[in-house]
């Protein structure tokens, strides 16, 4: 939870133990009220449309995780953000890196994001390391 602003900034550094998603909830709300689209490494990818929730583009859900996302938090708006996120595919410099790249919006136009539940459904959890950090400006 933390004090609304305008703009937002969002990292998040996932250590999973087993298979562990992130799907991401504003102000608590389960709602269908969530759309997104994502592509991997460059190619085409998904979309999900009246989601509960915005799923975080993992490549690998039982690999670490680093993600940057921006969201425009206007009142009165839908809020809007882009994700960019890279998963190593296994240690090694002889291994690649994978990345994705997502755009989603929150269509809630009556609140400005205050608060972020980032949550697993798969059968992992999250490791000690795991961080989340949220900047704000106006």
């Amino acid at each position: 939870t933390f004090t609304a602003k305008k703009y937002l900034m969002v990292k998040l550094y996932r250590k999973p133990t087993g298979s562990a998603d992130a799907r991401w909830t504003f102000n608590n709300d389960g709602g269908a009220n969530y759309a997104k689209r994502t592509n991997y490494d460059g190619a085409n990818g998904s979309t999900e449309i009246n989601q509960n929730y915005f799923t975080q583009n993992t490549y690998d859900n039982d690999a670490p995780s680093y993600s940057s996302t921006m969201i425009v938090n206007t009142a009165g708006k839908e809020k809007l953000g882009i994700q960019h996120e890279m998963t190593p595919s296994s240690a090694g410099a002889s291994a690649q890196v994978h990345r994705s790249e997502s755009v989603f919006k929150w269509a809630n136009t009556s609140d400005q994001i205050t608060t972020i539940d980032i949550t697993n459904s798969k059968s992992g959890s999250y490791d000690v390391g795991s961080i989340i950090e949220v900047w704000g400006h106006d």
